[in-house]
């Protein structure tokens, strides 16, 4: 729930997905594929609803 410092999460057509994660890695920006967008709303993982935390994680370290 912490945001990770330097990551971009990007979105493209399914069909040129594959291709935009080479193309960042061969300028060696290390890519991957890591979901697919639905109809629906929410995260899921594994077919589970992935909760939303109660509190931003980065303002609970920083005491608000």
């Amino acid at each position: 729930a912490t945001l990770a410092s330097g990551c971009v999460l990007a979105s493209f057509p399914l069909d040129a997905a594959t291709e935009a994660a080479a193309a960042l890695t061969s300028q060696g920006h290390p890519a991957g594929l890591i979901g697919r967008v639905g109809e629906g709303s929410g995260v899921l993982v594994d077919g589970a609803e992935l909760a939303w935390p109660e509190r931003d994680e980065v303002a609970r370290r920083l005491g608000d």
